[in-house]
């Protein structure tokens, strides 16, 4: 998803840059297609919220150091048929989708707990709330989940808290192409505990979301186009309780990654990452398969899961891992596993950063149409945090030089950016968001 390019203007607005451990910030917080699914019955009126004007600081975007550890192939040509994105909304923690006909859908948590939805054909109007009465939590890593169907229908996930110790995932579809949306529906039928980073995706016959309750990963299928939810099961009692699980859905396969948590015979903590793949929609899962080919002890959470993309019957993962940590915990790299066997064996690791240096985190993973992997990360060097994006015309053995898309460090007052994610449409677009103090900001190159 990377062309270069040199300068950007983008505006941009207000989004509390925060990381760490999931539970410890909901405490304080307190006191990723089916078609033709039913539609909801009931519609509540959308409402109209304004969206600031900000001024446009520059964001700089320049290629990186050169370095000479990992090989490095020509980045691929991505030629726009439509004109550049350019947009900054206001958000806490917002994600994207770009439905089949180009339209953008971006679903923000402003910091008031509203889940607004933007939308755009050739420019974002006026957002709709969508959950009045049901107050969202949200952060740059708490996000809500969007979901752009073919038949233009929307559905959007978020989560409430109800207190320490109970919350709620929602799930509320559009029947219209996100003007309005149905009463909300509950996907969790067990509100104890503290449910965070749901993921949603959408399967030929069903929508599926799964979560983290404390250190249990979960997972709730809907099997009427989101009108209901099944009973919530439990898939794995002790997963790293921090790090957001991925879903991903190739006709009836689904598969499903996450940070596990085992113990060696020390009793020393490895976080290391792992695939399990259901052949049913994702009522069944086999056991799971681990990913990492060298284990990483640590005995805290890295707040990094992992993220993944197929193309046919290749699946690609790529995650974070501090294998080479001296123990200091300030070396981190991002990694990929390729299978091509639709998830049945991994590939040896391939580090994507060539530089053996610096903390690199938050991957995030895309393929376009043509089969080329695009995947975007944070990473702190210098003392700088910066966006980094990179591509792989051959299945993820070797990555271009990667480019640096923004970093903090000018008088913009943006603060650090962080938390990318990618996405490549039909036409092979590539859409870049990112967040920082200023708001959510979506590109494409």
């Amino acid at each position: 998803m990377r062309p270069l390019y040199a300068v950007l203007l983008i505006t941009l607005l207000s989004v509390a840059c925060s990381s760490g451990q999931q539970n410890a910030t909901q405490e304080a917080a307190i006191a990723s297609n089916p078609a033709g699914a039913p539609a909801m019955d009931t519609a509540i009126t959308a409402t109209s919220v304004p969206t600031p004007e900000r001024t446009a600081p520059a964001v700089r975007i320049e290629e990186a150091p050169a370095a000479t550890s990992a090989p490095t192939m020509a980045a691929p040509t991505v030629t726009p048929l439509l004109p550049p994105v350019e947009a900054t909304l206001p958000a806490e923690g917002a994600a994207f989708a770009v439905a089949g006909d180009g339209t953008i859908y971006v679903v923000a948590g402003d910091g008031d707990r509203n889940v607004l939805v933007y939308r755009s054909t050739d420019g974002f109007g006026e957002p709709v709330l969508i959950n009045p009465g049901k107050p969202a939590f949200t952060a740059p890593a708490e996000v809500p989940g969007v979901i752009a169907y073919p038949d233009g229908r929307v559905g959007v996930t978020w989560l409430e808290l109800l207190g320490h110790e109970a919350s709620i995932i929602w799930y509320a579809e559009s029947a219209d192409g996100g003007q309005m949306f149905g009463n909300p529906v509950q996907v969790n039928d067990q509100t104890q505990g503290h449910q965070s980073l749901p993921r949603i995706v959408a399967g030929e016959n069903n929508l599926l979301v799964a979560w983290l309750n404390r250190a249990g990963l979960f997972r709730a299928i809907s099997q009427d186009g989101g009108e209901s939810f099944l009973p919530t099961e439990l898939l794995d009692e002790e997963v790293c309780n921090c790090c957001r699980p991925e879903l991903v859905v190739a006709g009836n396969r689904v598969i499903l990654t996450y940070r596990n948590v085992e113990r060696d015979e020390n009793d020393r903590e490895i976080r290391d990452i792992y695939v399990a793949t259901s052949e049913d929609g994702g009522q069944t899962f086999q056991e799971p398969l681990r990913v990492s080919d060298a284990p990483w002890y640590l005995n805290s959470c890295p707040s990094s899961g992992p993220v993944i993309a197929t193309h046919d019957d290749t699946v690609y993962v790529a995650f974070m891992d501090g294998r080479n940590d001296d123990g200091s915990q300030t070396r981190a790299d991002i990694y990929l596993a390729t299978s091509t066997d639709g998830g049945q064996s991994f590939s040896p690791n391939v580090r994507v950063n060539p530089a053996a240096a610096g903390f690199h985190s938050l991957a995030a993973l895309a393929v376009g149409p043509d089969g080329a992997l695009h995947v975007t990360w944070q990473a702190i060097e210098d003392n700088r945090q910066k966006i980094y994006y990179a591509t792989s015309n051959d299945d993820g053995l070797t990555f271009s030089q990667p480019q640096v898309i923004v970093e903090n460090g000018d008088d913009s007052g943006r603060g650090r950016p962080n938390h990318p994610t990618v996405y490549v449409d039909q036409a092979g677009r590539v859409y870049l968001m990112w967040l920082d103090k200023l708001g959510a900001h979506l590109i494409s190159l």
